[in-house]
């Protein structure tokens, strides 16, 4: 059937309407695995296995490292000519505990056949061999200015790491992985601890590459509509039959099983103003047997979210009820050799660790003993195979996640790779073990009757982070000391050359081999938009009507712009606590289980929308249902939004906790997207509204209420009932329906009921006012890392959107902040944006520089005098600007982005207008962004989430220094 590759399996995949056939290459061993279907957005993956043995990171580099230029495309960075000039849907490589991985996905059929080839060519044919110049720039290098200047450390996966290590959520997920199973690579950090990083050699590197990276340890995935046997025959004859079959031993070692549970401290940094009491982080881990079936594992995911994710889990509720921590969290890890249950709590002290453990243990024989709630099983289920059916990933390639989910099985040499598709014997199989004692079985078997077990404390200190910086600046410092004239002058000269390799520009025969599409393959068709407009008892409702297989995306829009100005602080809240209290008719965990049995989801959120003229903010309401849940869905959400109770003081508590716990980890995370948010809400008005909802001034809120709990109590309560009857009124709301014209009828029909419980409107409203401030802040905070933001809005400047700053984006982007901030800066990423509003901004994340990258910003008015782009370049700026642009949209997403376009006034021919001036951009169109670049810098609108000492330092250039965790 595929000629030099031996088929070892083949089925249908029903459940994802596709065919799956297992192969493997004749002449190298490696690992094929086709998925064909209808679904155009075509996903290729390779992937090793890739056992790290130390904490230096080496995977994780040479993840970065096999992309920066390869036999047949030699330039210094084909991943950012292909991110610069492909219709791409996704591009990245990913490093886990036990493998790497290299996916691509693309629906345009030549642009396929080109991420594949470089790929290909990437990962078997890297220049590192050639070019050490690649493993200083992506690991670590020694860095000196001058022979007077201080020994420093850079390289880019140098900083992203001190960047992760600054988290101590983070801390205490690799630690309790690490002290599970220390005899196993799963003993040591795959992406590289700071401290070890510079301890790799060049020569480890390369024999690395060299032993694992061949197509006898290799893992090939090709999914979606395409040509396999061209495909296969293509791989075979240009790559895979280049090499001999290699005995390559990359197995992966089971952990002999603990005679008793094992206890592993750490430490994290936190500052003065947080202090040390009630901020330690506490996990309970249990390894579990390699042998475990797929039923299983999904059993003990269900499992995990029945105890402690549901709203009211039993175990969450016990350790919060013996108030041991704020937070407690559940997580199931399966995509690893031996899957790992874990426990953890939030804002503890070290000392409740042995009743921690205790409560655990107990309450989990109870459970057995008594049996779990069969409603909460039932409901945890349906949600679970809800959104696997619904196969809605949030915009990723499914290509990408059924791949990932594949190598659960097939990573570890498991043939049964199609359990991972197989959904509905899994779920009729659990569902019909609802009357049995198989969940209390396996808690028991897997869970209480293992000794496999990790106890991890995660202790705050005051000084551990200076004390790192401090001996870091003595190594280096002694080490530069022991340091001849001679050796000194030699690292000022490697550092001279790397810059000067960084900085130095592709010749154009080498950028000509990077393969392109031409202008004539882009498309000028857009998503079109579906708005059919009804009115139902005088509110709005819009159709969007687009295939969605049954299912219904509703949303309920209520204007939030009429509530008077004192309650607008509180609607991040407000936001957070509808849907997770008591009603009038339910107690929270109940509403909870009977919306996870009818439906896919009730999920509240504060949305968006702007352009020059206008603007809205709305609390969204969307429910995601089969068309026969309708009348459920009206019926329960009518309820939530009329008989919530907010007087519920031990919830609220709770809940509010939950949200800063998730704020904590989103501002290191997230950091880049929270200083360009705050830099950005110091002129708009629905940036500076937004930070109430999920921004600094919500995290500020949260954490002022619960220092003086008691004493705020009644005075929040007072505020959330007084939203509530300001905004649920006939006159606020406007409903969208994403659907068929079968299903529409439906929601039409049961619609009145809920429309006719809302008043008319609010006796009092007041349209916010905002009130432009520069603060220009720097928030301090115990990072290694900066994340360096600078916004403005060129329409005040008087200037008109246009696409052709799309197709500059992608240039700057991919060209001079690329070079600049990442390349010769050493930061992990830099972005930027322009939208229709004239909202714009430039960010770093994981950035070791701070005053630097502000010059690199200024320096972008230079860039464009220089600006020189032939038609060949101009075409690559382009076509990546169209695929950022032409993004493949889920049927619900697609019902939003018509829903947004109506509530803004925009017509088909809008979109059709701005690809056009996306795809006929000129080099001129380039240089006339200058005027934006300007009023951008000239308003100067900045923000830093960094570290401490970077940003005393620089304090020059901020209004306000703030700590940031407090």
């Amino acid at each position: 059937m595929f000629k030099n590759y031996k088929v070892i399996k083949e089925q249908k995949l029903d459940d994802i309407n596709s065919l799956g056939t297992l192969l493997v290459h004749e002449k190298t061993g490696a690992r094929v695995l086709l998925i064909s279907n209808d679904d155009e957005n075509k996903a290729f993956c390779i992937g090793f296995r890739t056992p790290p043995y130390d904490d230096t990171g080496l995977p994780h580099i040479l993840e970065h490292s096999v992309l920066c230029g390869s036999k047949k495309f030699p330039v210094k960075e084909p991943f950012v000519e292909l991110m610069k000039s492909s219709l791409n849907t996704f591009l990245n490589a990913m490093t886990f505990p036990d493998k790497t991985v290299y996916p691509v996905a693309s629906c345009n059929d030549q642009d396929f056949a080109n991420l594949m080839e470089v790929y290909m060519d990437a990962v078997l044919y890297p220049n590192i061999y050639t070019k050490p110049e690649i493993f200083q720039q992506e690991g670590w290098h020694y860095e000196l200015e001058n022979v007077n200047a201080d020994l420093t450390y850079n390289g880019v996966v140098y900083n992203e790491m001190k960047g992760a290590f600054s988290s101590p959520d983070g801390i205490l997920q690799r630690e309790s992985l690490n002290a599970l199973f220390p005899d196993t690579p799963y003993g040591v950090e795959s992406g590289g601890n700071p401290d070890s990083i510079p301890t790799l050699t060049y020569e480890d590197f390369i024999a690395f590459h060299n032993k694992y990276y061949h197509p006898s340890n290799s893992y090939i995935i090709l999914y979606g509509n395409c040509n396999m046997d061209e495909r296969l025959t293509w791989l075979d004859k240009e790559y895979l039959s280049k090499f001999e079959k290699n005995d390559v031993d990359s197995s992966l070692k089971v952990q002999r099983a603990f005679e008793e549970p094992r206890l592993k401290v750490v430490e994290y940094p936190v500052t003065k103003e947080q202090g040390t009491n009630n901020k330690t982080y506490i996990s309970y881990n249990v390894a579990l047997p390699n042998t475990i079936t797929v039923p299983e594992v999904f059993a003990l995911d269900i499992i995990t979210q029945v105890l402690l994710g549901a709203a009211g889990a039993p175990l969450e509720r016990k350790l919060l009820d013996e108030q041991i921590g704020n937070v407690i969290t559940g997580s199931f890890e399966s995509e690893i050799l031996q899957p790992v249950f874990s426990v953890s709590t939030k804002d503890a002290n070290p000392e409740d660790k042995d009743r921690f453990v205790k409560v655990i243990e107990e309450s989990l024989k109870q459970y057995c003993e008594e049996k779990l709630n069969r409603k909460a099983l039932q409901a945890a289920i349906n949600k679970y195979e809800f959104k696997l059916r619904e196969a809605d990933f949030g915009g990723a390639s499914k290509g990408l996640i059924y791949g990932l989910n594949a190598f659960n099985k097939w990573l570890y040499d498991d043939l049964d790779v199609f359990s991972s598709f197989e959904l509905t014997y899994i779920f009729n199989e659990l569902k019909e073990k609802l009357n049995t004692n198989y969940y209390e079985e396996l808690i028991q078997k897997y869970i209480l009757n293992n000794t496999h077990k990790a106890v991890v404390i995660c202790k705050p200190s005051l000084d551990v982070q200076e004390r790192k910086e401090t001996y870091l600046k003595q190594q280096l410092a002694e080490y530069k000391n022991k340091l001849t004239e001679e050796e000194k002058e030699k690292i000022v000269e490697a550092t001279k050359h790397l810059k000067a390799y960084q900085a130095a520009e592709d010749t154009k025969e080498d950028l000509a081999t990077i393969p392109l599409l031409k202008k004539e393959d882009l498309s000028l068709d857009i998503i079109p938009l579906s708005n059919t407009e009804y009115k139902i008892d005088d509110v709005t409702l819009l159709h969007h009507d687009y295939p969605t297989n049954g299912i219904a995306y509703i949303r309920f829009a209520f204007n939030l712009l009429n509530l008077p100005k004192k309650y607008l602080p509180y609607i991040g809240i407000y936001k957070s606590l509808l849907g997770n209290l008591d009603t009038a008719q339910h107690d929270y965990q109940t509403l909870e289980q009977d919306i996870d049995i009818n439906t896919g989801g009730i999920y509240t959120s504060i949305a968006t929308i702007a352009n020059t003229e206008k603007a809205f903010m709305n609390l969204m309401i969307q429910a995601n249902a089969l068309y026969n849940k309708q009348e459920f869905v009206l019926d329960i959400i009518d309820e939530i939004i009329h008989t919530t109770k907010f007087n519920m003081k031990n919830r609220i508590k709770e809940k509010l906790a939950m949200d800063n716990a998730q704020m904590q980890q989103s501002l290191v995370g997230r950091g880049h997207m929270h200083a360009v948010n705050r830099a950005i809400s110091y002129f708009d008005q629905n940036a500076y509204l937004g930070e109430f909802v999920d921004g600094i001034d919500y995290f500020d809120l949260i954490n002022n209420i619960l220092k003086d709990y008691d004493n705020k109590f009644d005075e929040l309560v007072s505020l959330l009932e007084e939203i509530t009857n300001y905004i649920f009124t006939k006159e606020n709301l406007i409903i969208s329906f994403t659907g068929n014209n079968e299903g529409l009828e439906i929601f039409k029909n049961n619609l009145p009921n809920f429309i006719n419980k809302l008043t008319p409107t609010a006796s009092i409203k007041e349209q916010f006012v905002f009130e432009p401030k520069q603060l220009n802040e720097g928030f301090k905070a115990p990072y290694d890392v900066q994340y360096c933001a600078l916004a403005g809005n060129f329409v005040k400047e008087g200037l008109k959107y246009t696409g052709a700053l799309q197709v500059f984006s992608n240039a700057i982007s991919t060209d001079y902040l690329w070079k600049n901030v990442r390349v010769l800066g050493g930061a992990y990423g830099c972005m930027c944006g322009f939208k229709q509003t004239g909202n714009s901004y430039f960010v770093s994340y994981r950035d070791p520089n701070l005053t630097k990258t502000y010059d690199v910003y200024k320096g972008i008015l230079d860039y464009l005098d220089n600006f020189n782009a032939d038609e060949d370049e101009m075409t690559k700026y382009i076509i990546g600007a169209v695929g950022t642009y032409d993004f493949p949209k889920s049927p619900s997403v697609k019902g939003l982005r018509s829903f947004n376009a109506y509530l803004i006034g925009l017509k088909d021919e809008n979109y059709k207008q701005e690809k056009m001036e996306i795809v006929n951009a000129t080099e001129q169109d380039i240089k006339n962004v200058k005027p934006y670049i300007e009023a951008i810098l000239k308003q100067n609108n900045i923000c830093v989430l960094g570290n401490m000492n970077k940003i005393e330092e620089a304090k020059d250039y901020f209004k306000e220094v703030k700590m940031l965790l407090k």
